[in-house]
């Protein structure tokens, strides 16, 4: 069938205003990355506090910053429980699950472990001024970043070479990225040796040999021999633990 000039019209006419239609919807699952802003009367900017009513749109696998725009009062950002007062919320390092630190007036600082977290409401507060700065991050998106997970072992197997040499062979794995992973050995609660600020990538492993300090040499002199403990911990992610009877 052959199209008129008036045919061809009204076809542009009805595409334009499918187009237009289209555009009205708004997109779903967006999400914004907007900082978290502490202001003047120790509250968050919008936060859902007695200082206002807006939560905080986070995409999943990314992170925000806490800007501290308050002129003279340091501010921090702490994961909370759902209660009436805000009750710190631990991850699996036992620290908070997500946190900033404090933040001086007029600075700004990376608001460490959200990108861990999984779709979901997430309350958080200022544990400097619990009952008037508090918030909810709102993230979406189902795309967070693995959670760092390490595996530790002990590569000793004679006490007396470790005795002889001052060092405990060890090594630690990654199954994911894992920034900041301290080891430490222990013979009971003594402590014998340790390492830390151990920055692995995703699917490595480090061979490396602790030094004994003066307490653990002390510790395991004598002895014919001894049941020693690798503890490995990660910023954000579960411990470790390994445990080995040296002969």
């Amino acid at each position: 069938m052959r199209l008129t000039r008036g045919k061809l019209g009204l076809l542009a006419a009805l595409a334009a205003c499918a187009i237009a239609a289209v555009a009205a919807v708004p997109a779903q699952g967006l999400v914004s990355n907007a900082s978290i802003q502490a202001v003047d009367g120790d509250i968050f900017a919008g936060g859902d506090g007695p200082g206002g009513s807006t939560d905080f749109n986070l995409a999943s696998g990314t992170t925000t910053i806490l800007d501290n725009t308050d002129a003279d009062t340091t501010h921090n950002v702490t994961a909370a429980k759902p209660t009436a007062f805000p009750v710190t919320l631990n991850g699996p390092d036992g620290g908070p699950l997500f946190r900033s630190g404090d933040v001086f007036p007029n600075e700004s600082a990376t608001v460490a472990g959200v990108q861990y977290l999984a779709d979901g409401s997430y309350d958080f507060y200022c544990t400097i001024h619990p009952s008037s700065a508090q918030g909810t991050l709102e993230v979406s998106g189902s795309d967070p970043v693995p959670r760092p997970k390490i595996s530790v072992a002990i590569k000793a197997s004679k006490l007396g070479t470790v005795l002889k040499k001052g060092k405990i062979p060890v090594s630690v794995h990654a199954d994911t990225q894992s920034s900041g992973v301290t080891l430490q050995a222990k013979l009971g609660k003594t402590k014998l040796a340790s390492e830390k600020g151990l920055n692995l990538g995703a699917g490595s492993t480090r061979k490396l040999s602790l030094k004994l300090t003066g307490a653990g040499r002390n510790a395991l002199k004598g002895k014919s021999k001894a049941k020693l403990t690798l503890v490995g911990s990660v910023s954000f992610g579960a411990s470790a633990t390994a445990a080995k009877k040296l002969g």
